[in-house]
């Protein structure tokens, strides 16, 4: 059995004049739901084998807030261009490219492809808000099976 974490990146700041999209960095209320998402990991005692982690700025924050405040969050962090504002299927296609050895994973990056990918799990009302959880299951040995049809669970945690 594999889990994968889909975690929109908590609340940003808006773009100052000059500033693009990619560096938009936490804002004061951003921070207190990242370290709420930490606590909600720490209470429910969940660790990782990996992180993807989109390479803008807010989503780089918000997975630092976890590792910092987790003990032993995830093992392996990759940071990725490919990840940035990304649809559904580019996720996906990250997703297939993990180790099959690990277990446990967790995709931080944007709307709205991680709200169309927690839709096409079967989440059709959901929607996904700055930090916003889901948690979905899979019976496959390999992350290369992982696709909407082979979710065996899906749950949203609030």
């Amino acid at each position: 059995m594999k889990t994968l974490w889909i975690l929109r990146h908590a609340h940003a700041v808006a773009a100052s004049p000059g500033q693009s999209d990619h560096e938009r960095v936490l804002d004061e209320r951003g921070l207190e739901q990242a370290r709420d998402r930490a606590l909600y990991f720490t209470s429910a005692n969940v660790r990782l084998d990996c992180l993807l982690v989109s390479s803008a700025t807010r989503t780089v924050m918000t997975a630092r807030v976890l590792t910092k405040k987790v003990e032993g969050f995830a093992q392996d962090i990759k940071v990725t261009d490919d990840l940035y504002l990304a649809s559904a299927a580019i996720v996906w296609q990250q997703i297939a490219q993990v180790s099959p050895n690990v277990q446990t994973l967790m995709v931080v990056a944007h709307n709205p492809g991680l709200e169309e990918l927690v839709w096409d799990c079967g989440a059709v009302s959901a929607s996904l808000p700055t930090a916003g959880l889901f948690k979905l299951t899979f019976e496959i040995d390999d992350w290369q099976q992982a696709n909407p049809g082979s979710v065996t669970s899906i749950a949203q945690i609030v």
